[in-house]
């Protein structure tokens, strides 16, 4: 995956002419037709070189589709130019897959396509296609916009043919956990130094997102995500992959360097004070312990943190970072989790009276932006994933993701207790342990959708079903 291979073919005065004919074509429409024509034609040439690279390898898509998806929220704040980064983003995704469908040597992705969690997937998005039939539903325009989520599908596939052979697997897990260091590092630098002058405008552009924002005196920190919510539930995901790596083989070097990550990220994660993340972290250590008792060094390791996050918990010392982390385990003290339970139980008898739901994007900010006049377009937050899912695809809906997530859980466990390889039992343990913390998540927050979050959930899908085809490939990774 070199940038050269898009030149290879083309010879230097071919090159310098074209070079030539797009510096001139740049200078005369800054000058004739307006200064922001020059900044539009040099990324309509960086997007068609890029295409040109997908083509040539389907992970330029795949990576670039990660990357891009991490960090677009930064260039929103950045840039005060209405783009549609979500949909550059998810385009990428398409491309990475169209490519693989067109690339002759890769066809071992193709038979995935028949194993269980690609069916189940799948039949999840046959019920969300039958919701164009949803009697309950006021405006089909929320239905058609909810299909932007066909590429999960696209990033399902890809991700089988991606993670194909060990190196591939590698290869995933370190982007993965440089971005999540990346955002840590950057939030600890937002932290020290403050927010720069278009971030700090950004907080305080919106009355409401400064409330939610500045608490007791303190700013809540983001990094480049959309959110503190998103960004600390994204640090707590990525703290329970690089601690499920601590029981693979690696050396020493790199467990230092993987321990290093992982204190920028807990930090990170409490200048976010994100109270569902904290919880996120305690619920995953307390499972890794259990799955990995009769490994002696791994359960001396998760006891020992245990015993640290005791101390944190009831230790006599109190700052605002710690007094928070305490509150998220004291539900009955927290204010934003009673305002959650009341809006449970006031929804509880719809959910029952509707089995499929009152219809896609109806609840929350979209629902009164593409289905006015319905009852649960009140402008209201649903908070919980799985409220505005039960919600909006009923009971039938809800309870399908729920045994589909099991099954995934279920399988995951399986597979740690049947992989001969301790470097694949360690990468299932990277993706399964944070998947089970991100879906308690989801029960106070979006978590599942948070970018980049859900490709990663996606991911873990294909790891899941693929990784024992790995493992009989015999090959240890160091």
């Amino acid at each position: 995956m070199r940038a050269k291979y898009i030149f290879s073919s083309c010879h230097p005065w071919l090159l310098g002419v074209l070079l030539t004919l797009s510096s001139l074509v740049i200078s005369f429409s800054v000058a004739r037709i307006s200064l922001f024509i020059g900044p539009i034609i040099i990324l309509v040439i960086i997007g068609v070189l890029f295409c040109v690279l997908i083509f040539k390898d389907y992970r330029w898509g795949f990576y670039g589709g990660i990357f891009a998806t991490s960090v677009m929220f930064y260039f929103e704040r950045l840039v005060p130019v209405s783009i549609p980064y979500g949909v550059l983003c998810e385009s990428l995704f398409l491309l990475s897959f169209v490519s693989l469908l067109f690339n002759a040597k890769e066809t071992q992705w193709k038979q995935h396509l028949k194993n269980p969690i690609t069916i189940g997937y799948l039949l999840i998005f046959l019920y969300h296609l039958f919701q164009v039939f949803n009697p309950n539903q006021v405006s089909i325009t929320g239905w058609l916009f909810s299909l932007r989520s066909l590429h999960f599908l696209f990033i399902l596939f890809v991700s089988f043919a991606a993670i194909g052979t060990k190196e591939g697997l590698r290869f995933l897990v370190l982007t993965w956990l440089s971005i999540a260091s990346a955002a840590a590092f950057y939030a600890i630098y937002q932290e020290i130094f403050g927010l720069t002058g278009f971030e700090m405008y950004w907080v305080t552009s919106d009355s409401l997102r400064y409330g939610l924002y500045f608490i007791l005196g303190h700013m809540r920190k983001f990094s480049f995500l959309s959110d503190p919510a998103a960004f600390g539930v994204f640090m707590a995901y990525s703290i329970l992959a690089i601690f499920s790596l601590f029981s693979s083989p690696i050396s020493w070097r790199y467990k230092g360097i993987l321990f290093i990550a992982m204190t920028a990220m807990i930090l990170a994660m409490l200048y976010s004070g994100t109270r569902t993340a904290y919880a996120m972290v305690a619920i995953g250590l307390i499972f890794f312990a259990l799955i990995s008792l009769r490994k002696k060094t791994t359960f001396i390791f998760s006891f020992s943190i245990i015993m640290v996050f005791l101390f944190v918990m009831f230790g006599p010392f109190y700052n605002r970072y710690v007094n928070r982390l305490r509150t998220a385990f004291k539900p009955s003290q927290d204010a934003s989790m009673e305002v959650r339970d009341v809006k449970r139980i006031k929804w509880q008898s719809y959910i029952l009276d509707h089995p499929i739901g009152g219809g896609l994007n109806t609840t929350g900010s979209p629902g009164v932006k593409y289905s006015a006049g319905h009852e649960l377009a009140g402008g209201w937050d649903p908070d919980s994933g799985f409220l505005k899912l039960a919600l909006e695809q009923g009971w039938i809906g809800f309870l399908m993701l729920i045994i589909f997530l099991f099954f995934v859980m279920y399988k995951g466990i399986h597979n740690y207790f049947q992989l001969k390889d301790p470097m694949l039992q360690a990468y299932n343990l990277t993706f399964i342990v944070p998947l089970l913390g991100v879906t308690i998540a989801n029960y106070t927050q979006n978590a599942i959708l948070y970018k980049p979050i859900y490709i990663f959930v996606i991911i873990t899908f294909a790891v899941v079903s693929s990784i024992r085809d790995l493992d009989s490939q015999n090959k240890k990774i160091t």
